[in-house]
């Protein structure tokens, strides 16, 4: 049976591959200037339909396969986790770069890329409990008395009966999102001195294809009969952000100056997700 739904993933990504691929190159909504990005967006939009597709066609033929997907320590979570640690390479390695061009250690025109990469290095020891369940460590007591699954992180802490992760990860990060994605880039038009500290901060605009992509996917995430259902949408922000970062720093989305090693960015991004994504099948389904 593990056979059988490993060919069942490795068809939906090979299909929502191909189909990626023509959509971005048969569509004019991206600039030609911008051709690198028509190929990480391609890769962007195949990902999240092929974990899309791979759990609505457990839901439909086999809801064991669906919750072995979906669930704690399994393909999806591990898949984020992966998502996350690499936002944190990625925006290191460009907030160093900013460090480099400024000659300072922490340049102000850095400050977003920093804060962002302290957030994906938190987010990715949140999934893994800070190390806990891969080094089978036992929670203190305190994480025991006060964290919904007895484990060593704070996004399933309980605080006077209210779940953080509903809180903060879940309420929170939606106002954020909504700011960030929509609100802001309509601000930055309408008013100069939210342009002035949007360049001052060396903040970033998410390439508007990818926010369409990430709204039909919260829209969609509903029609997932799982409890842990908002797991896709988590990875799917993750993995929006990653790529928002690539496409704007890396690549130089929008701009007329385009970075020397663009090319070179859309390859280790291309490579280390295919990497990620074989080896967990192999890992989960396989081995």
């Amino acid at each position: 049976m593990q056979y059988y739904n490993a060919i069942i993933i490795v068809t939906a990504f090979a299909i929502t591959c191909a189909l990626s691929k023509l959509l971005v190159k048969r569509t004019s909504f991206i600039s030609e200037k911008d051709s690198q990005y028509k190929t990480i967006f391609s890769c962007f939009l195949a990902i999240i339909a092929g974990l899309f597709s791979v759990a609505l066609i457990f839901q439909a033929t086999n809801k064991e396969a669906l919750h072995n997907f979906i669930i704690e320590d399994h393909f999806l979570e591990w898949f984020g986790f992966f998502v996350l640690f690499f936002g944190f390479l990625f925006t290191g390695y460009y907030f160093i770069q900013i460090a480099k061009e400024e000659k300072k250690p922490f340049p102000l025109k850095g400050l977003t890329l920093f804060c962002l990469s302290a957030a994906f290095l938190f987010g990715a020891m949140e999934e893994i409990s800070w190390g806990q369940r891969v080094f089978d460590i036992e929670s203190g007591e305190f994480f025991k008395a006060n964290n919904a699954q007895a484990e060593t992180n704070f996004h399933n802490m309980v605080v006077g009966g209210v779940k953080l992760n509903k809180l903060i990860f879940g309420k929170l990060m939606f106002v954020f999102l909504l700011i960030h994605n929509v609100f802001w880039p309509l601000a930055m038009k309408k008013w100069d001195k939210v342009k002035t500290i949007h360049e001052k901060i060396g903040n970033f605009v998410p390439p508007w294809p990818q926010v369409i992509v990430f709204i039909i996917a919260a829209l969609m995430v509903k029609l997932v009969d799982h409890k842990r259902h908002n797991e896709l949408i988590e990875v799917t922000g993750s993995l929006h952000y990653l790529v928002s970062v690539i496409a704007v720093f890396g690549l130089g989305f929008g701009k007329e100056v385009k970075p020397k090693a663009s090319k070179k960015a859309v390859c280790i991004f291309a490579s280390a997700m295919g990497a990620v994504l074989l080896g967990l099948l192999i890992v989960f389904y396989i081995a």
